[in-house]
């Protein structure tokens, strides 16, 4: 599944493709995550916190 880089996805939401992911809080990056696809997003430590791709596996 493709993914655009300005989408947003918040923890607890299925990642849609293994790779890098960026997470943002309050609209600062604050962290990387390396995620797998079918695995829920991890929680973050503040509320609104988002994750954006920064790499995805082939």
């Amino acid at each position: 599944m493709a993914t655009s880089r300005n989408t947003n996805m918040r923890p607890g939401n299925t990642v849609p493709a293994s790779g890098i992911y960026a997470q943002y809080q309050g609209g600062r990056k604050v962290n990387e995550v390396t995620s797998v696809m079918g695995e829920p997003f991890p929680p973050g430590r503040a509320a609104g916190t988002t994750y954006r791709p920064v790499r995805l596996t082939k």
